[in-house]
């Protein structure tokens, strides 16, 4: 059913007193003649259906027509299976640039996403799954960087839903919403955390832990967690970030590590400070992990006015694999981030010479990994931070992006 056809017909129930804004039901080759298709969906007639299986777009469907009054994709109702990369083909998508949103039709009949299906989708920003899905090959939505909204009906919890480890990965970076419509039993926090553990989605889609669970004294000397925290932990499972409070000047020394132990709860992941951060100095010690500090994300680039990382700052956090540092920091003591032996990305941001680094900051770290500076400063390039870090303990296979 092309475009001049639907509009006749809206152009008919206009006439007939009807909102041509209504939804109405299609009966085209391939789709269950019960479902509505909403005015702003592709007609069925566009999609390649053997055997319930979507298989893709038709060949030589001229998506031009389409354009001005369409942003939807519907998965008509009988559909039981996306085939793996339905809709990516030669390492590009074939889904239409004005397709913005995802849905299937209701009583969906679908069980599963085969790989890499809306992969490299750019312009797609919501996504409204059935509850009929039990199955989420790897890269579904990967590279969908405008994808921000994902809802789920009636979502039947980690244990009856198979997600692969990159099934969302590379959707909106700065994080979105999640939603369960009709749930039971599982709630749309859930679901959040278990695309986050589980499949792939950025971390900063994550809760960030409330302010008042953080030990700071009248000088905004940040000591560490209260006790009330410390005592309750597991009654804060479901946040993922410690987002340290802007007033937060410094952080005291063994602050969240006491002898052997880590403070930091295992489900918390990333580590980060609210904008316009007054933190001058971090102390020795302070998130020292032991090689058992959940911690995989270190993020200190709102710390315009840190100078100062103290010896054993992070050191021996196995997880961590990532840290962003700000260009003012200047000094970065012994042993800073020594045996974190996952990490592989360091990105400053504005500096401009070489910081003072003490030896073996970082010691045994991963074997290969990428320096990056962001915002480059007096001709300061990222080759030129990765030779002088070489110097200081960084593996000979690292590389400057």
């Amino acid at each position: 059913m092309n475009k001049k056809l639907i509009k006749t017909i809206a152009s008919i129930t206009s006439g007939l007193g009807i909102a041509a804004s209504i939804p109405f039901v299609i009966t085209s080759c391939g789709s269950s003649p019960e479902d509505v298709v909403p005015s702003n969906a592709l007609p069925y007639g566009v999609y390649e259906i053997q055997n319930n299986i979507l298989l893709g777009f038709k060949e030589g469907i001229d998506f031009s027509q389409y354009e001005d009054d369409y942003d939807t994709i519907q998965i008509p109702s009988n559909v039981t299976k996306i085939e793996c990369e339905a809709f990516y083909k030669n390492s590009t998508t074939s889904i239409p640039p004005f397709i913005k949103n995802l849905t299937f039709a209701e009583n969906s009949n679908c069980s599963s996403i085969g790989n890499q299906v809306f992969k490299k989708c750019t312009s797609l920003t919501s996504v409204s799954l059935p509850s009929s899905l039990e199955r989420i090959e790897y890269e579904v939505f990967s590279n969908c960087p405008n994808l921000s909204k994902i809802v789920w009906d009636a979502w039947k919890g980690p244990d009856q839903t198979d997600l692969q480890s990159t099934s969302f990965s590379g959707v909106c970076p700065n994080g979105g919403t999640v939603t369960v419509t009709n749930p039971s039993g599982y709630d749309s926090i859930k679901l959040l955390n278990s695309l986050i553990d589980s499949a792939g989605m950025p971390i900063d889609w994550g809760l960030a832990l409330p302010s008042n669970v953080y030990d700071i004294d009248e000088e905004n000397f940040l000591n560490g967690f209260t006790k009330e925290f410390l005592d309750n932990r597991d009654t804060y499972s479901d946040y993922r970030i410690m987002e340290i409070p802007a007033k937060v000047k410094q952080i005291a020394s063994t602050a969240f590590f006491t002898t052997g132990i880590t403070k930091i709860p295992g489900y918390i992941k990333k580590l980060t400070f609210k904008k316009e951060s007054n933190l001058t100095e971090i102390s020795g010690g302070a998130f020292r992990g032991e090689n058992k500090s959940p911690l995989k994300w270190v993020d200190l680039s709102n710390c315009s006015s840190l100078v100062l990382l103290a010896e054993d700052c992070f050191y021996r956090c196995p997880q961590l694999s990532s840290v962003q540092l700000p260009g003012s920091l200047n000094t970065i003591w012994y042993q800073c981030f020594a045996e974190c032996n996952s990490l592989n990305s360091i990105v400053f941001d504005k500096i401009s010479a070489n910081p003072t680094i003490y030896d073996n900051c970082f010691k045994n770290v991963a074997l290969s990994g990428v320096v990056k500076i962001t915002n480059p400063v007096q001709g300061y390039t990222s080759s030129d931070l990765l030779t002088f870090l070489k110097t200081k303990g960084l593996p000979a296979n690292w590389t400057a992006e």
